[in-house]
């Protein structure tokens, strides 16, 4: 899952950035920049304070946050379900490598998490859709603005119990 969501964030930051500048369309064609070096760019302009979407920031959080888990081998993957056993007095370690968790709460919010992502997706091309090509009302609009703040509130009211399992 992680890693669909990380090429569609992929595609949709491409895609805003062509959406404010349609010339860009060339030199995404032969790669050339910003296209060549995307993700970087577009981080020195959220740092720089460049009239962006607000949804791009966040999509470069969640972006970094599904590669180091779906397609590099950081470090946070490896121990990111490190559990303590005891038997006893045997102690030992165990590696949950690429499994999900046993808490309800975390495997709740982590769905949330994905689910936030498209959320910010749909939010990023509504502008496009409502004012540009008028293929929807823009109640619409409003209606995904409202979807993203329901998705935090009910991941914040979540993040207690999912934390429940590291303390």
């Amino acid at each position: 899952m992680l890693a669909s969501v990380r090429v569609a964030t992929d595609a949709a930051l491409i895609a805003s950035v062509i959406i404010k500048d349609r010339a860009a369309q060339v030199a995404y064609v032969k790669r050339d920049k910003p296209f060549d070096k995307l993700n970087r760019h577009l981080k020195n302009l959220v740092a720089n304070r460049a009239d962006l979407h607000h949804a791009v920031a966040k999509l470069l959080r969640l972006h970094d946050l599904c590669s180091s888990f779906a397609s590099h081998a950081d470090i946070k993957s490896f121990v990111h379900r490190i559990g303590f056993t005891r038997d006893g007095k045997k102690r030992g370690l165990e590696v949950q490598y690429f499994q999900f968790s046993d808490n309800k709460a975390q495997r709740r919010v982590h769905a949330l998490n994905i689910f936030y992502c498209f959320v910010l997706i749909l939010d990023l091309f509504a502008d496009y859709l409502v004012d540009e090509q008028k293929s929807v009302p823009a109640e619409w609009r409003d209606r995904v603005v409202k979807l993203g703040q329901y998705v935090v509130q009910k991941n914040s009211e979540l993040q207690p119990a999912a934390q429940a399992e590291y303390e």
